[in-house]
């Protein structure tokens, strides 16, 4: 029963710990919409190769920003996500 616990505490630690980096993509990656970075400085501020991020972008289906309705398209799917996680 003691090691089911610690087996539970550690995938809880695991998923804080990347709900919180998801946080910290998509804190950065609202920061490229809004023109403020590029896409390879949203990857050096994550500490992610940039193809993690882009794959990180596809997987959640944003927009690589590209016109404005990327932006407004982008800064709403970030804010769905955000909710979710």
């Amino acid at each position: 029963m003691g090691g089911e616990n610690m087996a539970l505490e550690k995938l809880q630690r695991y998923a804080r710990a990347a709900s919180k980096k998801e946080a910290e993509v998509l804190d950065s990656l609202a920061d490229y919409y809004r023109g403020d970075y590029s896409l390879g400085h949203v990857a050096e501020t994550v500490n992610m190769p940039l193809r993690a991020v882009m794959e990180f972008m596809q997987r959640y289906r944003l927009p690589y920003y590209s016109d404005a309705s990327d932006t407004e398209e982008g800064l709403r799917r970030i804010s769905k996500i955000r909710s979710t996680i």
